[in-house]
C-alpha cells in the first residue's frame, strides 16, 4: 500500500508562486543592473519599429468611389413621408396662430380689425385640429 501523505496544497502552491516570483524579480532587476543601456536601446528600437509599421504595412486602405446608398423604400413608406411633412406644416401652422392669438390676447383693446383676425384664427386652428391625415385615422 501506498503512503498517505499530509500536506495542505494551497498554501504550498501558493507559497511556491512566491517564490518563483521572487526569483524573477531579482532576475530581471540584475539583468537591468549589468546591461542598462542596451536594454534601453532595445526598447527604442521596438517603439521606433512600431511606429514604423503602423505607418507603413498596416495601414488602413481608405474607401474609394462613391458610396453605396440603401436601395429605395418600399410602396408604402413614400406616403408615410408625406403624412409626416403634412403633419410638420400643421404644427408649424399651429404654432403661428398661437403666437398671433397670444399677440392679440396681451393688448388692452381691441378693435374690429383684431376681432375679424382674432375670429379666423380660431376658425383655422379648428379646421387644423378636425383635419388629420387619413392614415392616421386607420391606424389602430
Amino acid at each position: 500500500m501506498s503512503k498517505k501523505l499530509h500536506s495542505n496544497s494551497q498554501t504550498d502552491t501558493v507559497a511556491q508562486l512566491q517564490r518563483y516570483s521572487k526569483r524573477a524579480q531579482t532576475y530581471f532587476r540584475e539583468l537591468l543592473q549589468r546591461y542598462p543601456l542596451p536594454i534601453f536601446a532595445g526598447m527604442v528600437v521596438c517603439i521606433l519599429l512600431s511606429g514604423v509599421l503602423a505607418f507603413t504595412v498596416m495601414r488602413v486602405k481608405e474607401p474609394g468611389g462613391t458610396p453605396v446608398f440603401p436601395n429605395v423604400p418600399a410602396i408604402g413608406a413614400d406616403t408615410d413621408i408625406r403624412s409626416v411633412m403634412q403633419t410638420y406644416d400643421a404644427l408649424r401652422e399651429v404654432s403661428e396662430i398661437q403666437q398671433v392669438i397670444q399677440s392679440i390676447i396681451e393688448k388692452d383693446s381691441l378693435n374690429t380689425a383684431d376681432s375679424i383676425l382674432l375670429t379666423d384664427a380660431l376658425k383655422r386652428f379648428d379646421e387644423l385640429q378636425h383635419t388629420q391625415p387619413s392614415t392616421q385615422r386607420n391606424k389602430p
